[in-house]
């Protein structure tokens, strides 16, 4: 089975609807193995560690990847890494991060600037406040 990836920021973009059995459409014993597959597929998604989480449908984001550009993550935002394990558990989502050689030179070099496209290989970014002015300046 070919899975297909979606960027998070085109999925949002777009409206998305969760699959379900088309009651009308579907005789009584089709209906009840969609019914099946259907409750598999959400048991294999947990929704269960919190609030947030529990706002999420199961499954909602399967096969879509976000790219995140992060700085030193270990130690600035390790709790990324635990909060993006516990939203791909539930929504089938995944948030790859890359680490940063320069925080202030990388993210521009992606976005780009007012006068020149980037790179644009990331969906969000790790920015510190004393260069946003920089990106700022840059027309950003």
């Amino acid at each position: 089975m070919m899975t297909t990836t979606m960027p998070l920021s085109r999925l949002l973009a777009e409206q998305t609807t969760t699959q379900v059995c088309p009651v009308d459409l579907l005789d009584d014993s089709l209906l009840t193995r969609c019914r099946e597959w259907q409750t598999t597929e959400q048991t294999k998604y947990n929704c269960d560690h919190d609030d947030y989480l529990r706002s999420f449908t199961p499954g909602q984001y399967q096969g879509v990847v976000a790219n995140y550009l992060s700085f030193n993550t270990a130690q600035s935002t390790g709790h990324f890494l635990d909060r993006a394990r516990l939203f791909e558990e539930c929504t089938g989502g995944v948030i790859n991060f890359a680490e940063a050689t320069d925080i202030a030179e990388d993210p521009i070099k992606d976005i780009g600037s007012a006068s020149s496209t980037g790179a644009e290989l990331y969906d969000a970014y790790l920015m510190i406040y004393s260069f946003t002015s920089e990106a700022s300046s840059l027309g950003l």
